[in-house]
């Protein structure tokens, strides 16, 4: 599999930047304390302070932020040897998991730098300006109801993102269209997809009108949740509707 490029990036001795406003409520710091008592998994919240010039500078190889980098990594591997292994690892904004094995999913101890390196790269490169990467959070590894792997040994599990507003669900979809799956390990994953795409679980529906009307005073917001395989619906992520992927799924 083709993995993100870098390409090369010359930083101005004096650049000066600032991360835009929407990115404080898509940080998992903002909503995550919202769900207080439903179903999430165990979350360890990292606040570094690194800071958006320190960023793009550490992308460039520059060492700006080597002392904050180790503590990131000492910082993870603490909490993922107190959660177990295999744990899962993102930043307050994304956790890259396209690229599975080398970003998020921390099968043990023996990758946490490289890891780290590979979300903070994509993170400089994603969404036309980047996403900032000072917050970060190791969390449960939960065991999904899926049907099939893809892209980097990613499990393809029952999941569906909603998005909500003023108490309400506004629109419901599989999370994954079936045009973004890329190397599945099975010849019959359209028929399994397809499977695990139907919304026919009430308790799915009520864990989102749940988030809703704690969000019925904020701004819309989506909503991902996803089954495990004891039957649980858990809420694994929420970002701003507006820069939140959205489709219609055919009829």
């Amino acid at each position: 599999m083709k993995k993100f490029e870098i390409p090369e990036i010359k930083i101005p001795d004096d650049f000066v930047f600032e991360w835009p406003e929407k990115h404080i409520k898509t940080c998992i710091t903002y909503w995550f304390p919202k769900l207080e008592g439903l179903p999430v998994p165990k979350t360890h919240i990292i606040k570094t302070g690194i800071t958006p010039e320190e960023q793009i500078r550490y992308a460039d190889c520059d060492n700006i932020m080597e002392d904050k980098i180790q503590k990131l990594v000492t910082d993870i591997k603490t909490h993922a040897d107190d959660l177990g292994y295999p744990a899962f690892l993102r930043t307050g904004q994304t956790s890259a998991k396209h690229e599975w094995k080398d970003t998020c999913f921390l099968k043990d101890d023996q990758r946490i730098r490289y890891q780290v390196d590979r979300i903070i790269l994509f993170s400089c490169l994603v969404d036309m300006i980047g996403l900032p990467a000072d917050v970060w959070a190791v969390r449960e590894f939960l065991p999904l109801e899926y049907a099939f792997k893809a892209f980097d040994e990613m499990p393809i599990a029952r999941e569906f993102r909603f998005f909500i507003e003023g108490g309400r669900i506004t629109h419901e979809q599989p999370y994954w269209p079936p045009d973004t799956i890329k190397d599945p390990d099975t010849d019959d994953w359209e028929y399994k997809l397809a499977e695990i795409s139907l919304l026919d679980d009430k308790d799915a529906l009520s864990l989102a009108y749940e988030v809703a009307d704690r969000f019925k005073d904020d701004e819309g917001f989506s909503v991902d949740v996803c089954k495990t395989i004891n039957g649980e619906w858990y809420i694994t992520d929420m970002a701003l509707a507006e820069y939140s992927y959205k489709w219609e799924p055919e009829k």
